[in-house]
């Protein structure tokens, strides 16, 4: 975009281009892995060009320039915050996760062995990310999680 600075195309990216990119995440997110980093490749192709450097720029170094984590991480986060307004909202899903739909011989590709895997790699900091309210959904999410 002519005569943006830097700083406000980021905006722009993260404002418009982004949230397309991620729509229905916690459904479509146990994709192939090509098909994962085909999204990456491109947000670090718009990155590299807003910033004005190099495609070669490592990843990491342009995420940490441009203040952005990688899609796969947000994936991860937006999953465990579908799952939070899900849970919060009908505690019958709860009960029956509670009940070991949550397995580790989850298909990884499903959403809930997705989930397992967010929570896990996401670990204490789920209850933060998520900002859950309720003192007993926070224990039974935090069961499920170490599951």
């Amino acid at each position: 975009v002519t005569g943006c600075s830097a700083r406000n195309t980021t905006n722009l990216y993260k404002a418009h281009i982004r949230p397309m990119i991620e729509y229905a995440s916690p459904i479509w997110g146990g994709v192939g892995k090509t098909s994962r980093e085909k999204l990456e490749r491109m947000q670090h192709k718009f990155l590299c060009w807003d910033l004005g450097t190099s495609y070669r720029t490592a990843r990491r170094d342009v995420l940490n320039d441009c203040k952005v984590v990688t899609l796969e991480t947000r994936r991860k986060i937006n999953l465990i915050l579908f799952w939070k307004r899900i849970v919060e909202n009908d505690p019958v899903i709860l009960k029956k996760l509670e009940r070991g739909c949550l397995k580790k011989d989850t298909k990884k590709a499903s959403m809930f062995g997705r989930l397992s895997e967010a929570c896990l790699e996401i670990g204490s900091n789920i209850l933060e990310v998520t900002n859950i309210k309720s003192e007993e959904i926070k224990r039974r999410f935090e069961r499920l999680c170490d599951k």
